[in-house]
Parts: structure tokens; C-alpha cells; sequence
């Protein structure tokens, strides 16, 4: 496995209200997020990781003081999309859910924020005129995709590593979240970066997936849910096996994984963890919310 000292991967946290919760009870759901919340910062803190946490506009609006209290144990904060019903709905709300979002997380952070992930995380962007969005939004980068199923290796298929998205408009990194290749070709690709499959893949396969990045020169990203850390054995156990693929496992068996994998490699947040990248110059539209010239400081 890789050495701890060396490369820097990704960390991130979907902070979310849990699916089965409904936008209208998530007031009841304050405390369970801020003890998932405290949880997860008490154990970044004692393996020095630092994370992205994309912030459902939902979360940042009911339980701000949560938001801040992130951003204060110096973790970076970005947007998470809300899932919308059709594609004919993103497209067209899109636009306004974003700006939205990140003009709210702004100043609850008193910062900037430069990324975003779309809900449902995909295995390849649906419309043109979404990425044109982000671009004309003012976000440096996305990190929203999966791999696609692809014969090439890694060293020659750019949907699994870091890459510029072009548009009329600008550019957007795209960051695809960690698989892993078995075979070393892109057929088949485990999904290891995380989420619900956490429970269900074994930390070696998991492990695989980071190693097989960064082997590369490739930063891993991997990621889980802020609800993740809420579910019971006895609950999980009596699901049938479709919803366990949907779901997390017990919550001591996940954090367990969660400290075997931070003891092992070093995590910091994408900015970090992509920072020879993200800190380049970048042209920003005219009608940007940022116009000009955007610089990064992952340090600051």
C-alpha cells in the first residue's frame, strides 16, 4: 500500500439530509447533522485530514451554525446540486438553484466558494449547456462523474483522471470521483470512491482503487454521506439485499473502515489535494459572477 508521507488524495462529505427524510422534516433532522457533523471532525482532526464538504442548500439554510463550524476546523466548503425530477428541470432550474446555493453558503462561510457536485453522481455529463452553466456561474471545478466503462487504461482514458471541460465560455476542471480497474483497462470499473458501497466493498478493494491513482501521479477522491453514520445494525440487517446497495451498513463497521483508510493515506480537501491545478490562472466570462482573473489559495 501507499506510503502515508507521499501523495496528497481527496476527502469529501456529501452534507445532505438522509433520503429518507423529507425537505419539510429536515428542522427534526437538525440534531442528528450536527452530531454526524461533530463526529466526523473529531475524527479528521485526530488523522490530520482535511475534507470538501458539499453543502446540500438545504443544510446551510436549516442548521448554518453547522455550516460555520465546519469552515472554522478549516475544512473547505462547496455545493452540492439538488437532485432534480427530469433533466428538462435541471437544465432549466439549474442556473437559479446554484447561484442560490453559493450565494447563501458564501455568507455563511464569510468566504469564497470555487466547487460543485451535481446529484446524482454520473459516469459522464448529460448536457453541454450545464457544464456552459458552471462556467458562466464563476466555478472552478466540478467533481461529478464517475470513469466511464472504457477499454483504454488509465494513462490514456481522460474521463478517469482530472480534466478540462471546454466551453464558449471558459473552462471547468472536472475531478471523477475513484475507481478502481481490476485488470488495469477500464472493463470493468469498481466504483471504490465511496458512499453506500462502502459498506458493501472491503477495504482492500477500496485501498486498490487509491493505489491504482496514484501510481499515476493521480490524486484519489473519495467520499461519504453525513447520514452514513447513522445507521444501526439491527436496522441495516433487515433490509433486503437491493436497499443495502442504496444504504450504509452498520455505522461502527463504516468508521472503522474510515480509520483504517486515514491511517493509511493522507487526505487533504480537493483544493489541496488539486492544487497544482486549481491554482493556475483562469479566465472568467464576462457576465461571471467573477470576472477576470481567479486565484486559489488551498493554504489560506
Amino acid at each position: 500500500m501507499a506510503d502515508r508521507r507521499y501523495t496528497i488524495n481527496a476527502f469529501t462529505v456529501k452534507l445532505e439530509p438522509a433520503p429518507s427524510e423529507a425537505p419539510g422534516g429536515l428542522a427534526r433532522a437538525d440534531a442528528g447533522i450536527e452530531r454526524s457533523v461533530e463526529e466526523l471532525l473529531a475524527m479528521f482532526e485526530r488523522y490530520d485530514v482535511h475534507a470538501t464538504f458539499f453543502a446540500a442548500d438545504t443544510v446551510t439554510s436549516a442548521v448554518p451554525a453547522v455550516v460555520r463550524r465546519i469552515a472554522e476546523a478549516g475544512h473547505e466548503l462547496a455545493i452540492l446540486a439538488p437532485r432534480f425530477l427530469t433533466p428538462l428541470d435541471q437544465l432549466l432550474r439549474l442556473r437559479e438553484e446554484i447561484s442560490t446555493a453559493r450565494a447563501r453558503l458564501e455568507d455563511t462561510i464569510g468566504g469564497e466558494v470555487f466547487g460543485c457536485r451535481m446529484t446524482p453522481i454520473t459516469s459522464g455529463w448529460r448536457s453541454p449547456a450545464m457544464i456552459e452553466t458552471l462556467v458562466q456561474e464563476g466555478f472552478t471545478y466540478s467533481s461529478s462523474t464517475y470513469t466511464r466503462q472504457r477499454i483504454a487504461p488509465l494513462l490514456l482514458d481522460s474521463s478517469a483522471k482530472a480534466h478540462r471541460l471546454q466551453t464558449p465560455s471558459g473552462q471547468l476542471w472536472e475531478l471523477p470521483l475513484t475507481s478502481w480497474r481490476p485488470l488495469g483497462v477500464g472493463i470493468p470499473s469498481i466504483r471504490t470512491a465511496g458512499g453506500p458501497s462502502m459498506s458493501l466493498l472491503p477495504v482492500w478493494m477500496i485501498a486498490r482503487g487509491v493505489d491504482g491513482m496514484n501510481r499515476h501521479g493521480e490524486p484519489a477522491i473519495l467520499y461519504t454521506h453525513s447520514w452514513g453514520l447513522a445507521a444501526h445494525e439491527s436496522e441495516y440487517e433487515s433490509l433486503p439485499l437491493r436497499e443495502r446497495i442504496l444504504r450504509y451498513g452498520p455505522r461502527e463497521e463504516l468508521l472503522e473502515k474510515l480509520r483504517t483508510i486515514f491511517h493509511i493515506y493522507r487526505f487533504g480537501s480537493i483544493l489541496e489535494a488539486f492544487a497544482s491545478r486549481l491554482t493556475t490562472e483562469a479566465s472568467r466570462p464576462s457576465n461571471s459572477r467573477r470576472t477576470g482573473i481567479v486565484r486559489l489559495d488551498p493554504a489560506g
